[in-house]
């Protein structure tokens, strides 16, 4: 009988990483000879939203998805509590009783929601306590989890949380060793499920696939203008300004690339969507606008209709690749490909000190400059032979620790 499985926590489509780790939960499973039938709960937030829900994952053999809505209590002592020091909202997700109910088991995912990177994860909390409230195993599944560090009375409450679900399976060694510090004691460590989506090879990629064989891959994310800005706003605050500085500096990127190899170079989205500060299509589009115009036949960019499968084949077949996006450096380094990461947060680090062995991989915020990724990148191109036997055999290790994490999950 198969395992029904639930999902909850990951974005919308227009991410191509949540669908990825989607997409690459359900491979795993499979790979581990798990039956299983997998449905994702996906947090939405407006109509546009739940309009991208049930794009491209859809079919026999893939994650079902249905739009999750979560919300504040509405109930006046909650609302109460909530302005007093030490107080917080109390999030609810009614809907997920429905499918909690015949669920198996509940995965929590969605990359990076446990930290406090968009703030302390309350809703997510609430989400697990009303999961468990109906007699339902929750762990945490492929994520980076942490650092609290800077909230102390945060971080009591995250390491008493994190024990009473059970499990948290986290995808990299930096979480994983700030959890055990934490006192958490039921931490395993796997790797981002999105290893396990198998690439697919897209029917229209929007331009000659065989021309670009071999190239360099390069993908840059609209979070990257305000640290190339030196702001310190949220990023959907981030300007239009902010954005066109960000366009420029890519394509002077690009042209430099291209002076110093003769591969040709492929920009790679990876995230879209409605909102400038969250879409790279626009913003690689605008970098190619730019670029000299000797170097136009030599940038290509892919459809924006592509899904992740889709976008990893195209990344497996780049040379070398570099980017912002986790899930973009990830669809690449997964299949071999010597990968650079311009690290915005510490996720970055720990995911490719694993793949590696060495910090040499990433370009933190306040090192990326156009010397630093010309460097860095003509440092992948010259060691491409000798990193990609590497990545082999550290794959070959990463598909074992996959398929144990099943086992955490689905032990008797």
């Amino acid at each position: 009988m198969p395992v029904q499985i639930l999902m909850v926590g990951n974005g919308t489509n227009y991410n191509r990483g949540c669908e990825a780790i989607a997409r690459g939960t359900f491979a795993l499973f499979s790979a581990a000879g798990r039956s299983v039938e997998l449905i994702s709960a996906v947090l939405v937030s407006d109509a546009e939203q739940e309009k991208a829900v049930a794009e491209h994952v859809a079919g026999p053999g893939e994650p079902a998805q249905v739009p999750l809505h979560v919300r504040t209590s509405r109930n006046a002592i909650d609302r109460i509590k909530a302005r007093f020091p030490g107080g917080r909202p109390k999030y609810l997700g009614e809907e997920i009783d429905g499918y909690v109910e015949n669920a198996d088991l509940v995965l929590q995912v969605g990359g990076d929601n446990y930290s406090l990177d968009y703030g302390p994860p309350w809703a997510f909390i609430d989400l697990d306590n009303q999961i468990k409230a109906n007699g339902v195993p929750v762990y945490i599944w492929g994520a980076s989890v942490g650092p609290f560090s800077a909230m102390p009375r945060v971080q009591t409450l995250m390491t008493r949380h994190l024990n009473s679900i059970d499990g948290v399976l986290v995808r990299e060694s930096v979480s994983y060793n700030d959890l055990i510090s934490m006192g958490v004691e039921n931490v395993h460590q796997m790797i981002d499920p999105a290893f396990f989506m198998p690439p697919q090879i897209p029917d229209n990629p929007g331009f000659d696939a065989d021309q670009f064989h071999g190239a360099v891959g390069l993908n840059l994310s609209p979070f990257q203008a305000t640290h190339l800005s030196g702001s310190h706003h949220n990023y959907w605050e981030t300007t239009e300004v902010e954005l066109e500085n960000l366009a420029d500096f890519g394509a002077e990127l690009v042209d430099e690339v291209l002076a110093t190899s003769d591969a040709p170079l492929v920009l790679l989205p990876h995230v879209f969507g409605p909102h400038t500060w969250n879409d790279d299509y626009r913003l690689l589009s605008t970098v190619r606008r730019k670029l000299d115009a000797r170097n136009l036949e030599r940038v290509a960019i892919p459809s924006p209709n592509l899904s992740a499968p889709e976008l990893k084949w195209i990344a497996s077949n780049c040379s070398v690749f570099a980017g912002s996006r986790t899930h973009a450096t990830l669809a690449a380094v997964s299949t071999g490909v010597p990968t650079l990461a311009f690290g915005y947060s510490r996720k970055a680090q720990g995911l490719m000190r694993d793949l590696y062995d060495a910090d040499d991989y990433v370009i933190p915020p306040a090192e990326f400059t156009i010397d630093n990724v010309i460097s860095s990148l003509s440092k992948l191109i010259s060691q491409e032979s000798k990193l990609r036997h590497h990545l082999d055999e550290r794959l070959a290790a990463i598909r074992k620790m996959g398929l144990s994490a099943v086992a955490v999950t689905t032990a008797p």
